[in-house]
């Protein structure tokens, strides 16, 4: 797995989560759809040298995206997995797992207010396009800073890594796919098992 040549797809999309004994582990997605898992990388999921290296290999094995097209890459909140991305791909479109920020936001207000956490972050994750993006991220963000001053200051600096993928204004039913790691995270399980 970890020699094969990838210049065989047409990539749309680049998945990385650090996960489970610090392993970082990308799934790529090309465009008829299908998903590979293309690597892993045995570190740290806080150093950015992990997450370089990984890409390296990626590229070296013949990863980039369609001419002309910016490649997407859905990412969990790692700041090294930023940093590494945003060096190797500045022009990426880089969308923030929204599952990792509600659970993380989930710890940050009272367990009464959880239940409204995620019927605002179910809203966000359902709605299509920038308008409706950035409305739905507003409601979230003041009912944040109701609760938790640091935390709404913390939500609203990480607002374009949120919505970037509602900026692409494609159609709804891709927010599924591509709001959340859960896809990675679903081979991951299998992969353990």
């Amino acid at each position: 797995m970890r020699e094969r040549r990838l210049e065989d797809a047409d990539w749309l999309a680049l998945m990385i989560d650090g996960v489970w004994l610090t392993r970082e582990l990308c799934v790529g997605i090309d465009a008829e759809g299908n998903k590979r898992v293309l690597d892993f990388e045995v570190g740290s999921s806080k150093s950015a040298a992990v997450v370089s290296s990984l890409l390296d290999g990626l590229e070296k094995r013949g990863f980039s995206s369609g001419s002309g097209r910016r490649l997407l890459v859905l990412r969990d909140g790692s700041a090294a997995i930023v940093k590494a991305v945003s060096r190797r791909w500045p022009e990426s479109v880089r969308q923030e797992c929204l599952v990792h920020a509600q659970s993380n936001l989930r710890e940050k207000v009272g367990q009464r207010d959880r239940a409204d956490i995620d019927r605002l972050f179910k809203t966000l994750r359902e709605t299509q396009g920038r308008q409706a993006g950035e409305e739905a991220f507003d409601e979230l963000l003041e009912f944040v800073s109701e609760r938790n001053a640091a935390a709404s200051v913390a939500l609203k600096q990480r607002r374009g890594a949120l919505l970037a993928f509602h900026h692409l204004e494609v159609p709804a039913t891709l927010n599924t796919t591509f709001l959340s790691t859960n896809l990675i995270e679903n081979v991951i399980r299998n992969w353990r098992a």
